[in-house]
């Protein structure tokens, strides 16, 4: 029942007017690869292709199969006048793909056409608004209906990618001239060939220890490292990141680091790949020590005010600051500055503040300073706030410093 190779020749040339093109490979002189799963059908399921408006199966009969063992049975009706297998590629803009395969009817009375689209898409799983499409003959699509009931070779000519293409859906559509009659169509031994992107990995990152979890918060750099050697980087935004690794074959494991903090996480490098791949990553370690760390009302003053330069966290940041004077309660008092402390004491007193990070890690060392209450005179004095000096009994402006 199949057409030999010399007639699938002749009917390629003579009657559908196609032409044979050279692979992209020579025209844009970089590595070019097979990019679709299952191309042939041999895995004896339809993973990972889809259907639109019809039915896939797929068949093991030897007169359905072109190649191998197995076909795809493409069933189109019930009031759907076109319909399509596809699967969807990641790509690379402005690269050159072709896609090609084999089609088959055995009735061909109520099909009007069966050709190969490439959809383009700037999304890299084939979601969202088509960027453009090509189809393999868009002057006089292929109609089965002028040949007789063999395997046909369909291809379309090296084309580029748009500009903003991240990904392609492929597809071998078939139309029929009356919606409310069904026809079935086999198609086998598909390729769609072109430069492979690299792997893509996308996903949440959480910051987490005993005391709880984070989502990261923006600016934390994302990193992946081959062999110790770092391939791609990227920062957090909204607590997700999304990275490419670049690489090539033979490379193995991907590993991944939060602000240079191994998360544990690895990945086998797969070209072409999309993996979500949420990471996590573990904050066991105190926030930094407030500095700087003033008191800015004088002597006479006894709800003192204080203020300092702010902590800094790797990984989780500072979520707030406890205070405490002499040896009293820590007290919470958020992520604000100047702090006003409730009455103090005359006499000698020391303030302390520490940090807190996003996932509870306390700093060990507080920052701090000394000062003293003295509410026996009304003369301003102490205090330690920029452009003012305080002594005993005096207060100088920065103007006179």
């Amino acid at each position: 029942m199949k057409a030999t190779l010399m007639t699938s020749l002749l009917l390629i040339l003579a009657l559908a007017g196609q032409v044979l093109y050279a692979s992209p490979a020579a025209a844009q002189g970089e590595p070019v690869v097979e990019l679709l799963t299952n191309g042939g059908f041999e895995s004896g399921e339809k993973s990972p292709w889809g259907e639109y408006c019809g039915n896939l199966t797929i068949t093991d009969f030897p007169g359905y199969v072109h190649e191998g063992n197995y076909a795809a049975e493409f069933t189109l009706g019930q009031n759907r006048q076109q319909g399509w297998i596809y699967q969807v590629v990641r790509v690379l803009p402005d690269k050159e793909y072709e896609l090609s395969g084999w089609a088959f009817a055995e009735d061909i009375s109520n099909i009007e056409r069966v050709f190969l689209r490439i959809s383009w898409y700037a999304s890299m799983d084939g979601t969202g608004p088509e960027l453009s499409y090509h189809d393999h003959d868009d002057s006089s699509p292929l109609n089965l209906s002028n040949y007789k009931p063999d395997y046909l070779s369909l291809t379309t000519s090296a084309i580029a990618a748009p500009k903003d293409a991240k990904s392609a859906k492929v597809k071998a559509i078939v139309e029929l001239p009356d919606p409310t009659q069904p026809a079935t169509v086999y198609f086998d031994d598909f390729s769609f060939v072109g430069p492979q992107p690299p792997p893509h990995f996308y996903g949440t990152v959480t910051i987490t220890n005993d005391d709880g979890s984070i989502g990261a918060p923006d600016g934390l750099t994302i990193s992946a490292k081959i062999g110790g050697v770092e391939r791609a980087s990227c920062q957090t935004v909204n607590g997700e990141y999304s990275l490419d690794v670049p690489g090539e074959e033979g490379d193995t494991t991907i590993l991944f680091y939060v602000q240079g903090v191994d998360t544990e996480q690895s990945v086998e490098w797969e070209g072409g790949s999309l993996t979500e791949l949420d990471l996590t990553v573990v904050d066991n370690m105190p926030p930094s020590m407030p500095t700087n760390v003033l008191r800015t009302t004088p002597d006479n003053d006894n709800t003192p005010s204080f203020t300092w330069n702010a902590a800094s966290d790797n990984l989780s940041g500072i979520a707030g600051y406890y205070v405490r004077i002499d040896d009293g309660d820590w007290t919470s008092v958020g992520d604000t500055t100047p702090w006003n402390s409730p009455e103090v004491a005359d006499g000698e007193h020391t303030f302390y503040v520490k940090a807190e990070d996003g996932v509870g890690n306390k700093g060990e060392q507080p920052g701090s300073v000394d000062f003293s209450i003295d509410t026996s005179s009304d003369e301003p004095e102490g205090g330690d706030a920029p452009g003012k000096a305080c002594g005993k009994g005096f207060c100088l402006l920065s103007s006179a410093l």
